[in-house]
């Protein structure tokens, strides 16, 4: 399947901006209809690890606990089978459906994973690609996590945030606190939080990947 960069430097965007809800709306069609929750993870995991390009070193992947993290699991796995060195850091014990099998998958692959704790090094490896909150976050972030963002943020790896900037509002672009990016992969469609003027500061680069998602 072709993978789209949708934005680049000097290019006009024209492809359709959703809502949380509508993109919501849009994973739940395509699952009920055309593609497994599963297969759609997959594929996630495979667009996120095509676009890390030259980047694609030694990676911390800090996981939260919902689809999110297991679009990261994915990521460990495809690093692991190209020999690229990488570790899960998991802030709880506590998974999607679908992020358990993936999670259970990096696991039978002997991929290396912790659990957070005020020790844990993840700011010392090259790459940090953010898979702790998804588009649906509303609220306040718990006061570990955002120690966790405060030290990615201040970390000098280079920064990947999947979907959406943990932390963020996916339909405003607000963030009281939200990692600090160097890349966004948005998955399917670009929300219209990341192309508010409240998100131009924390996302870096934009770029959006197709994975089938079929709108209603």
């Amino acid at each position: 399947m072709e993978k789209k960069t949708i934005i680049k430097e000097g290019e006009k965007m024209q492809e359709k901006v959703l809502s949380v809800e509508e993109m919501r709306e849009a994973d739940r069609y395509t699952i009920e209809n055309y593609i497994s929750s599963k297969e759609l993870m997959y594929r996630a995991g495979e667009a996120i690890f095509n676009a890390l390009g030259k980047n694609r070193k030694n990676t911390a992947i800090i996981c939260g606990s919902g689809n999110n993290a297991g679009d990261g699991y994915v990521l460990a796995g495809l690093l692991k089978e190209h020999n690229i060195s990488c570790k899960l850091f998991l802030i709880e014990d506590k998974f999607s459906e679908d992020g358990r099998y993936y999670f259970d998958k990096c696991k039978e692959n002997n991929i290396d994973y912790e659990f957070i704790t005020d020790d844990s090094g993840y700011t010392d490896f090259e790459c940090i690609v953010d898979c702790i909150y998804g588009t649906g976050f509303k609220g306040k972030v718990k006061d570990n996590v955002r120690a966790i963002m405060e030290k990615i943020n201040s970390s000098k790896a280079y920064k990947v945030s999947v979907d959406i900037n943990s932390g963020m509002n996916g339909d405003t672009g607000e963030a009281d606190i939200c990692v600090r990016s160097d890349l966004t992969i948005s998955i399917g469609y670009l929300k219209h939080g990341l192309l508010s003027e409240n998100a131009r500061k924390n996302i870096g680069k934009l770029i959006n990947v197709d994975i089938g998602i079929i709108l209603p």
